[in-house]
């Protein structure tokens, strides 16, 4: 019975249009009468965008997470990043005058916010578009950090619509991705500044359950929105932060550390990124033990920050190795100097290395490590 109901149904009144604006075939059927002229077409954004074997011939087939994890550079893991546009609801109530706060408007808004989620973020994965490559441009002085995209991203859309999203794949993509679509969405809200996106950033095993990633994306992504709003919470910043506010702080100033970072702040701390071994990197002198004393240094300092143990920590690594003495000498560098030779009453910059000094030693790390 209900097979021959499916067969008898009548002709489709709506063809929908799906991530395309381009209806000239449709209306060419029209026109040679192949379609009934009442036929109404509808665009129809959905984030579908799904990373697929460039050598399989069946292209419906999308990569699993352990095939993600291994088109990662480096480390072999996956990335995962929640995000959600701040203060939805002021943007609907204040954004718009009383006296235009039509329901016409507010549906017009409320589906402009949507294409960007369901539509343009499938651009991010093909990365094709020159409009799209020039919003996008990541970059870095350290060319360790630094990647060449390429299209065919390796990431999935997991969800995306409304105002939120949730994305998972290689580490480093995903990583990248998330300063794309913030750099994107500040260009299409015409670069509004009260109109901004949080996100929670983090790196799992591949045999992670993915309820348990969406929950810790969840969890970051809300305290981005917790210590300010317009943040992104990337990796854990491990031990110390109880330790430097409370010995640091006083009476008149009162120190507070967060776990997110803006992502200005976030852009201008990789960017610039100039640790004590950037020049043997680029020479191709790459050492893991050159990472692990800057982030034991960091630690020890973390524990203790009105001692010097962490200064002196460094200087006796330095003596021990002849490239890095020579580098730190050299009266060129002398923001180096000053940040290993200056005394900070505040928080000093050694804190923030941890960001781009992990991201630096997941690039460098083999498989299987």
């Amino acid at each position: 019975m209900e097979k021959s109901r499916l067969g008898k149904l009548e002709t489709p009144k709506t063809i929908y249009s799906v991530n395309s604006f381009d209806n000239e075939k449709i209306l060419d059927l029209i026109k040679r009468k192949q379609l009934p002229s009442y036929i109404n077409i509808s665009f129809l954004p959905i984030a579908i965008y799904c990373a697929k074997p460039v050598d399989r011939e069946n292209d419906k087939e999308i990569l699993s997470f352990e095939e993600l994890a291994k088109n990662s550079k480096g480390a072999e893991k996956l990335g995962a990043v929640r995000m959600d546009v701040d203060n939805l609801g002021k943007i609907f109530t204040l954004g718009l005058l009383k006296e235009k706060r039509t329901t016409t408007r507010i549906s017009s808004l409320s589906r402009m916010m949507n294409y960007f989620f369901k539509g343009y973020l499938n651009l991010l994965g093909e990365f094709d578009d020159k409009s799209i490559l020039d919003i996008c441009n990541w970059q870095s002085n350290s060319p360790k950090l630094a990647k060449k995209r390429e299209p065919g991203r390796n990431f999935s859309i997991i969800y995306a619509g409304g105002d939120d999203l949730f994305i998972l794949g290689a580490w480093d993509d995903v990583f990248e991705l998330s300063f794309d679509i913030e750099s994107l969405f500040h260009r299409y809200v015409a670069e509004n500044p009260h109109i901004t996106i949080s996100a929670g950033y983090s790196i799992f095993n591949n045999k992670h359950p993915l309820y348990q990633i969406a929950r810790t994306c969840g969890y970051k992504e809300e305290c981005s929105k917790d210590e300010g709003r317009n943040r992104i919470y990337l990796l854990d910043r491990g031990v110390g932060k109880t330790q430097i506010c409370r010995n640091l702080s006083d009476k008149n100033d009162k120190i507070t550390i967060e776990d997110s970072i803006g992502w200005k702040e976030a852009r201008k701390l990789f960017a610039d990124f100039k640790p004590l071994f950037w020049p043997v990197i680029d020479k191709g002198d790459f050492s893991k033990s050159m990472i692990r004393k800057l982030l034991d240094s960091r630690e020890e300092y973390c524990t203790n920050p009105k001692q010097f143990n962490w200064i002196m920590q460094l200087h006796y690594y330095i003596s021990r190795n002849r490239d890095l003495k020579r580098i730190l000498d050299d009266n060129r560098n002398e923001e180096l100097r000053k940040y290993f030779y200056s005394v900070f009453t505040g928080i000093s910059p050694i804190y923030n290395i941890d960001l781009p000094l992990n991201i630096l030693d997941l690039r460098g790390r083999k498989v299987n490590e």
